[in-house]
Parts: C-alpha cells; sequence; structure tokens
C-alpha cells in the first residue's frame, strides 16, 4: 500500500493458532468519531472493518488472523478486542487449570 508500513503491532501465539492484534486508540469525541456515535459507541465497528480489511492479506499469507483490538479512551473496548481477551483468558484458564472451564467472575466484563 504505498509505502504504508503492512505488519500488524503485536502477534501472539495461543495454542498452536497466531493472531495478529493492531492496537487503536479512539476518543468518542474525536471529531472523526463523533459522526458514527448514534450507530456505534465510539467508532469501534468501522475502525475494526478497516483494520481487518487492511490486514487480512498480510495474515492470511502467514497462516493467522487479524484481531483488531479497538480500545476507547473512556474505558470501553471493540467487540473484536473483547472476543480476543475471552480467548486469552480461557487460554490462560486451561494451561493454570485444564479442568476450568468457569467464567465465573470475569473481571472483563465489568469495564
Amino acid at each position: 500500500m504505498d509505502g504504508e508500513r503492512l505488519k500488524p503491532d503485536v502477534d501472539v501465539d495461543i495454542n498452536g493458532s497466531s493472531f495478529f492484534l493492531d492496537v487503536s486508540l479512539v476518543s468518542p469525541v474525536e471529531a472523526t468519531y463523533m459522526r458514527w456515535a448514534s450507530e456505534d459507541a465510539f467508532g469501534a465497528a468501522l475502525t475494526e472493518q478497516n483494520k481487518i480489511t487492511k490486514y487480512s492479506e498480510v495474515a492470511r499469507e502467514a497462516g493467522g488472523v487479524v484481531v483488531s483490538f479497538v480500545l476507547s479512551t473512556f474505558c470501553g473496548y471493540g467487540e473484536k478486542a473483547f472476543d480476543f481477551i475471552s480467548t486469552l483468558q480461557n487460554a490462560s484458564l486451561a494451561a493454570l487449570d485444564p479442568f476450568s472451564d468457569s467464567m465465573a467472575g470475569d473481571p472483563w466484563r465489568s469495564c
């Protein structure tokens, strides 16, 4: 893409699966995101889709999955970030206790 950096911010391997994270920080009061506020809490969905489109070929060639990790300056995060956090949490729980599949007391759901 004409000199544009095509490397996600973080490469994470979990149980043999590769995840390529590209982190974005958005502010709901920034003019760019304000026009989407009625449809999307802070512009996360559009930002997520743009990142997935941007990195999908790079991830496919490397055998991984793109995770658009969108965070809000007001303590929110996008759906894809939430999904990845859940995946990471489940893998961590399984590594610590292979008999545990409990989501009780999930700290990520309270933010």
